[in-house]
């Protein structure tokens, strides 16, 4: 996976993302779909694909944030402008100086832990989803034999009320039909019921993660950058 930060050079320009690029635009959104992973939107990859670029350019990335120097002047700008937040990576470490560099590690202990809370609430999503899964499928499964039950119900009635003559004949049917669709109305009871308990647990898990991510996004995005929004907290060659 490329580092944060990253960017591309062709014939000249510099060409690199930032959130606003990625969360706020047409392109954006459509680069989030051809991404699926949110960590892959700060690569080379997405950064060609976004510019519409398909031919061989210079590939370079630094997580050195000791100095400006170390990035493109366009970069540089960028990251004193504020404008390199919200994208859902670690804090840079060099941005900050003192008692503030202090607050960043605490900001990276609060996003490590809202970030395992996403993990744990998006494992409990996909194992709440392959049980919905697998009940919809019993479910699936239990209607069918139902409707196959019911069809062979409704045929023998039908010859029932034709054939009066041959009622027994056709009674033994009917009572053979009626017992089959029975059978096959009780497994389509049960597999609704665990269809719905299995619905109840993705819906819950669901929000859990909804909950998580949302955490997650607050722990990354305000309080590195608010302190970096301040110059009196940046390290030397950032002021």
């Amino acid at each position: 996976m490329c580092e944060f930060i990253s960017w591309i050079e062709k014939e000249g320009t510099v060409l690199f993302l930032n959130p606003n690029d990625v969360y706020d635009t047409k392109r954006g959104k459509e680069l989030q779909d051809y991404c699926k992973d949110n960590r892959d939107l700060i690569g080379h990859g997405a950064i060609k694909w976004f510019y519409s670029i398909t031919t061989d350019v210079a590939e370079r990335e630094c997580i050195d944030f000791s100095s400006p120097n170390n990035f493109p002047p366009e970069i540089a700008d960028a990251i004193k402008k504020g404008l390199m937040a919200g994208f859902d990576v670690p804090f840079p470490k060099g941005l900050l100086a003192g008692a503030a560099e202090g607050s960043r590690d605490e900001a990276r202990a609060a996003y490590d832990e809202a970030r395992a809370a996403y993990n744990e609430a998006r494992d409990a999503y996909n194992e709440a989803r392959a049980a919905y899964d697998e009940a919809r499928a019993a479910y699936n499964e239990a209607r069918a034999a139902y409707n196959e039950a019911s069809a062979a119900y409704d045929e023998a009635r039908a010859a029932y009320d034709k054939a009066s003559d041959a009622y027994n004949e056709a009674g033994d049917a009917y009572d053979e039909a009626r017992a089959a669709c029975d059978k096959a109305s009780d497994a389509y009871d049960k597999a609704s019921d665990a269809y719905n308990k299995a619905s109840a647990a993705y819906d819950k898990a669901r929000d859990a993660c909804d909950k998580a991510c949302a955490a997650c996004d607050k722990a990354v995005a305000k309080p590195f950058w608010d302190l970096f929004a301040d110059t009196n907290n940046r390290s030397g060659a950032w002021k």
